[in-house]
């Protein structure tokens, strides 16, 4: 008897149905292991450590297993879909190089983000989102906080590597290619889900420069037609700060973080050779692509 088959199980089916099994599945997935995570955490005497590891068991399934579960279901190859695919090595060091040229956008952009002011007649919305900026910040900080170096590793795989892995799947993998295919524009597709990817995170005074590292990464998946790529990148930046905070005394200023604060030559700056990074990578990638055509035809 032959056993029921649940791959592709809906690929065929209507947009709106996929949809609602997408969304199913990342809801389920979401709440299972953040149950799971709580029943985990609440084993563990220390409370930093607990938030840890329930932050590592929750972000694993809503992030990870969510949309590899949900791409199982809705499509024939979860491979082509997520963009799991290798490409050219000189993808990796110039998307690297873009990620290290857009740090004093990035910290400029946080500054102007902090500047926002809300109407007065929103100011108990105004002052909620500072409160949770300020706790968000303090449990941030308490996790960076480590005395030992298997502490540190623990951090990068916390706040690093699995950040980097699930959240680009969802996002870039999962999200971007559904609004790509349902809206025909990737530039739509790209924005919408750099905007979803920040608002996630529930950090207000650090929507935009977070909305346009999602931006950078989007392009980077779809110029080199790899996830791998941007999930390279994402792990560089959170390891950066990671790395950072355990190796810079506190008294020490962290340069990743403070630098173009307050330099808006050194932002233009870093704004120019974002946008030459990524047309070298459309360069490469438009190369690419008509040798691939260029030997269909031989």
């Amino acid at each position: 008897m032959k056993h029921l088959m649940i791959k592709g199980l809906y690929a065929d089916s209507s947009p709106i149905r996929k949809f609602f099994v997408s969304f199913f599945m990342i809801i389920f997935c979401s709440i299972l292991f953040m149950c799971i995570g709580l029943l985990i955490m609440n084993q563990i005497s220390d409370y930093v450590v607990g938030m840890k590891v329930y932050q590592l068991i929750s972000a694993t399934g809503t992030f990870c297993i969510a949309p590899l579960s949900a791409s199982y279901l809705i499509c024939h190859s979860c491979k082509d879909y997520l963009s799991l695919h290798k490409t050219k090595a000189i993808f990796y060091p110039i998307a690297i190089l873009i990620v290290i040229a857009a740090i004093p956008f990035i910290n400029f952009t946080t500054v102007l983000n902090e500047q926002i002011e809300l109407p007065e007649s929103w100011q108990f919305i105004e002052s909620w989102m500072k409160e949770m900026e300020e706790k968000n910040g303090d449990l941030t900080q308490q996790f960076l906080d480590v005395s030992n170096f298997g502490e540190y590793l623990f951090n990068l795989l916390v706040l690093a590597l699995i950040p980097a892995i699930g959240e680009e799947l969802l996002f870039r993998g999962f999200i971007q290619k559904a609004l790509q295919k349902h809206t025909k524009n990737i530039h739509i597709a790209i924005w919408c889900s750099a905007i979803l990817f920040s608002a996630i995170h529930c950090q207000f005074y650090g929507f935009f420069p977070r909305m346009f590292m999602g931006i950078i990464f989007g392009y980077l998946l779809y110029w080199s037609g790899s996830i791998f790529v941007p999930m390279a990148c994402h792990f560089f930046n959170n390891a950066v700060i990671v790395t950072g905070s355990y190796f810079i005394n506190e008294n020490e200023e962290n340069i990743a973080e403070t630098l173009g604060k307050e330099d808006l030559l050194l932002c233009l700056l870093s704004f120019a050779l974002i946008i030459g990074g990524c047309y070298i990578i459309k360069r490469i990638s438009n190369t690419i692509t008509m040798q691939k055509e260029t030997n269909k035809e031989i």
